[in-house]
């Protein structure tokens, strides 16, 4: 929209850097985990995960590493990683739900054996993350103010470039898009080039917590699909900022979905 007011007819956007060069947390995270997958398999082989789930609300980091423990390949921690819940959390929302809840998305021609964690990862962010979410949000909202959005990362020879690179001239030493931030090093305050990760963020949070509220609080809440302690829990834990707003939307949709 502000654009749009400005007058301006194209944008660029940097959609594409962050997923060809290494920018986002998991490069960095998802490493670190399969660093620690032994001790977390063998602390979950002994019950500890169980009993932490007894004694406190399992909807923190805790359950997140639960969920890594069952993990051994790249793309099954990468979609652990991203998920916006773990196995355990959608039996405690829907206790009725099937042990095994394989989709089959982990049988891919991609294999990980041939490539590097890094390309793994960075496979998964284009052809999930990006490629399903990120250029279609990228489209509706660009069009819904008719300006035309550009994407020049996500052009041809800059993606065969960037893939095709050795994972040094990307990530090194918890520094990410290194080879990014040396073309621009001459021509880029030091202070931006060093700056910590900003996500683009909408006051959708707000909005659910405000003027939408009543009508998301009421669907959940007369779900005869979700267990309505755990969902009580879910909307206190919302409401007092301790998970994401996109956890509660997705089971509004979801809700809406089984309804009708």
């Amino acid at each position: 929209m502000a654009a749009k007011q400005a007058g301006l007819k194209v944008v660029l956007s940097g959609l594409g850097g962050d997923e060809i060069f290494g920018g986002y947390p998991s490069f960095i995270d998802i490493p670190r985990l399969r660093k620690i997958n032994f001790g977390l398999r063998s602390f979950r082989n002994l019950g500890g995960f169980d009993v932490m789930a007894r004694y406190r609300p399992f909807w923190g980091k805790a359950s997140k590493l639960e969920e890594f423990s069952g993990e051994r390949c790249v793309s099954d921690m990468w979609r652990a990683y991203r998920s916006l819940f773990t196995g355990r959390q959608i039996r405690m929302i829907m206790p009725d739900t099937p042990g095994d809840m394989d989709d089959g998305s982990g049988k891919e021609t991609f294999c990980e054996k041939k490539h590097s964690v890094q390309s793994t990862i960075s496979y998964y962010e284009m052809t999930r993350y990006m490629k399903n979410q990120l250029l279609r949000d990228s489209d509706v909202f660009s069009m819904a103010h008719s300006v035309e959005l550009r994407v020049p990362f996500v052009d041809d020879f800059v993606m065969k470039f960037g893939t095709a690179l050795p994972d040094s001239y990307k990530i090194s030493g918890g520094k990410t898009k290194l080879i990014l931030k040396e073309v621009l090093r001459s021509s880029v305050p030091r202070s931006i080039l060093e700056a910590p990760k900003k996500g683009f963020v909408l006051p959708i949070s707000l909005w659910m917590k405000n003027e939408a509220q009543g009508i998301i609080w009421d669907e959940l809440g007369s779900s005869e699909f979700f267990d309505k302690k755990t969902i009580r829990d879910v909307l206190g834990l919302f409401k007092n900022n301790r998970i994401h707003w996109s956890r509660v939307w997705s089971l509004f949709v979801l809700q809406r979905f089984l309804r009708k």
